[in-house]
């Protein structure tokens, strides 16, 4: 386990970073991952991989109110046609709806929202699909409804709706080098293993080797300072999604 010193006046801070498997003693500062790791390249150093193939389908795109960022599947398939649909998958969202992640029973798969799910399924398994439930600390009325499909994230979160399994969690980070880094057993080291690390700017690195090739003198924390969450009311999100093609 890995400790980190802090120096802030007369005080000192002590840091110890969970970045092993064998031993979880802080599950909720936890800065990497044991179970399916080989899949999303974010294993501990001491997890051996089972397989070198990974899910390349999958981001880590999508965020739940007390749990954190979790991966979707955020592209369609190269072969897909409908471009208008396809750009409300990919692009950043710019509404509620296209930031609302859905899950299929059909094929136990997450989707980053219901036009990734879309372009990714048969027509005769969309009706199969529960979005996740929004939250808001807005006060009920119409206008909501027209807000969530119209107009841009505001005060509202995500959370797992009942009957649906977690999905799997993730971190965003960064995971390489500067392109004019040339230190080759840094940039080895940085792509290597996960065990995450934040600066105190703000920024989150894969392992202490990313950052020291991207902020070289920047001091390391384990976990971010997490802000406190004002109360939310949850909304049902029912939509008719044979017209979302049309939308």
């Amino acid at each position: 386990m890995n400790i980190f010193y802090l120096l802030f006046f007369n005080f000192q801070i002590v840091f110890a970073c969970d970045d092993f498997c064998f031993n979880k003693t802080l599950p909720r500062y936890q800065n990497c991952f044991c179970s399916e790791c080989d899949l999303f390249d974010d294993c501990c150093s001491d997890v051996t991989p089972k397989t070198t193939t990974t899910l390349h389908n999958y981001e880590c795109n999508s965020e739940l109110k007390n749990y954190g960022t979790i991966y979707t599947i955020g592209k369609c398939p190269d072969n897909y046609q409908i471009k208008k649909l396809m750009l409300k998958c990919v692009l950043e969202p710019s509404t509620i709806i296209q930031s609302i992640p859905v899950y299929s029973y059909e094929t136990n798969k997450f989707f980053k929202n219901i036009f990734c799910a879309l372009c990714n399924l048969n027509s005769e398994k969309i009706n199969d699909l529960k979005f996740f439930s929004l939250e808001t600390n807005m006060k009920y009325n119409v206008s909501i409804l027209e807000h969530i499909i119209k107009k841009p994230w505001h005060g509202f979160e995500v959370s797992k709706p009942d009957g649906v399994p977690w999905p799997r969690k993730c971190i965003k980070h960064i995971d390489t080098c500067p392109n004019n880094f040339n230190n080759s057993e840094i940039i080895s080291l940085c792509s290597n293993y996960t065990a995450y690390r934040f600066s105190i700017f703000g920024k989150l690195y894969k392992n202490e080797y990313c950052a020291k090739c991207n902020e070289p003198e920047t001091f390391l924390l384990c976990s971010k300072i997490e802000s406190g969450l004002a109360d939310y009311m949850s909304l049902q999100i029912l939509f008719d999604l044979r017209n979302l093609k049309n939308e």
